[in-house]
């Protein structure tokens, strides 16, 4: 009798299982479609998802056009994501995933001291930002500084080693990422300690009918498998 209960529970779980589709970018190490199992934070929302028997689905697109088209209910949603109260009237966020470090990198030919508030170390200067992306409240909603613009953190990245800006804001372990396959930018450095530790999330579009749902049974999912993100991490050579 217990066999045969646990045969309908698995046909259950399994009948309600559902193809993900999540709109995302280039940001290796974290995701990437050049990377083993596409990068380290796909591979634990994948197994994630897994654990409560849905399939995930990625889809690769600039960054301003994948919070754009995940407003459509073509798409479940979109990741990685930092935390944005105005983001809630059209996505609601996952429990976090995973915590990245996040600071200003600086062009280690200039005389650059770490020491005081970040805010003003930058005032006066040109600060290199991604289009699209959130970063801190102070960056974003400030004044005294000027905003530089760039369509990815690469090219942010070969701007600051240009001394077009002067300082950039990004994601250490993305910024190590390219500075390691690029030797051009090695002289490039991470202004110590990083700004803030930022929570990555998905965003679930509000737009479907079943996003409460699957935000529900992610974060079930992403609870079941805690015990193997550090494997996770291990495979990927991440280091925190």
């Amino acid at each position: 009798m217990r066999a045969k209960i646990f045969v309908l529970i698995l046909l259950s779980q399994f009948s309600l299982a559902q193809k993900i589709e999540l709109l995302t970018i280039e940001w290796a190490p974290y995701v990437s479609k050049e990377l083993k199992n596409n990068g380290f934070l796909a591979q634990i929302v994948k197994e994630a998802f897994h654990a409560v028997g849905h399939e995930v689905v990625f889809h690769f697109v600039p960054w301003s056009r994948a919070v754009k088209m995940a407003e459509d209910e073509s798409y479940n949603g979109f990741f990685p994501e930092y935390y944005d109260e105005k983001r809630l009237t059209k996505f609601s966020f996952s429990h976090s995933v995973f915590s990245g470090p996040a600071g200003l990198y600086y062009n280690s030919n200039e005389n650059v001291s770490p020491k005081g508030d970040y805010l003003k170390l930058i005032n006066g200067k040109r600060v290199g930002l991604v289009r699209g992306y959130i970063n801190t409240k102070g960056i974003d909603e400030g004044q005294g500084f000027v905003k530089d613009y760039a369509r990815d953190d690469l090219n942010n990245l070969r701007k600051l080693q240009a001394k077009r800006v002067d300082y950039i804001f990004i994601d250490d372990l993305v910024a190590q990422y390219y500075i390691s396959r690029h030797p051009k930018l090695k002289g490039l450095k991470f202004l110590r300690p990083a700004i803030e530790m930022k929570d990555l999330y998905i965003c679930f579009s509000k737009s479907r009918s079943d996003s409460i749902k699957l935000r529900q049974d992610f974060n079930r999912g992403l609870k079941l498998i805690k015990k193997r993100i550090p494997e996770i991490l291990k495979l990927h050579g991440v280091k925190i």
